[in-house]
């Protein structure tokens, strides 16, 4: 008899953890609609969430950049990226409207800081100059948050990358 290995049986990992509040009766349907599915509560949340963003809509309308609506299922198609730095940056060029507060102070230091962008523009946008970006992630947001008092890297610090420079206030 073949032993059953430990872990099997159609277990998923997940990197995110997300606690929710829900109705008793809504609570009672789910797990209806998930016995029914053969899906775990769990399961089915996740599904249903992932359902609804393509209902979501964010812009409608002739002429918004050659689509006539965008749903968040869309938005996440344009911005979504695994490293934090990189999904922010893409939200804030592409929907700085959707912002947090916190995610616009951290924009308001990438913007004024000119060692964050390239000396050159694409189709007359600035494009941001990601290593830099990256590299100083956990300075920026904590520069950001007030929580430190440093200096960001000036345009010309960019390839020594020290940190001995003002974030730009022209900008």
């Amino acid at each position: 008899m073949a032993e059953k290995k430990k872990g099997a049986g159609g277990k998923l990992s997940r990197s995110e953890t997300v606690t929710v509040r829900l109705d008793p009766k809504l609570k009672f349907a789910a797990e209806m609609a998930a016995r029914k599915q053969r899906r775990t509560l769990s399961s089915f949340i996740e599904w249903a969430v992932e359902e609804s963003l393509s209902h979501v809509v964010l812009r409608t309308g002739p002429g918004w950049q050659e689509h006539e609506m965008l749903t968040v299922a869309g938005l996440v198609q344009q911005v979504w990226d695994p490293e934090e730095p990189d999904r922010l940056v893409n939200l804030a060029m592409h929907h700085p409207d959707l912002l947090t507060h916190d995610e616009q102070l951290v924009w308001k230091v990438i913007v004024q800081t000119r060692a964050y962008w390239k000396d050159w523009e694409l189709e007359n946008r600035r494009i941001p100059y990601m290593p830099a970006i990256r590299q100083d992630w956990e300075f920026i947001a904590a520069f950001a948050a007030g929580d430190i008092g440093m200096h960001l890297p000036a345009a010309g610090d960019r390839d020594e990358r020290l940190r001995n420079g003002k974030p730009d206030p022209e900008d």
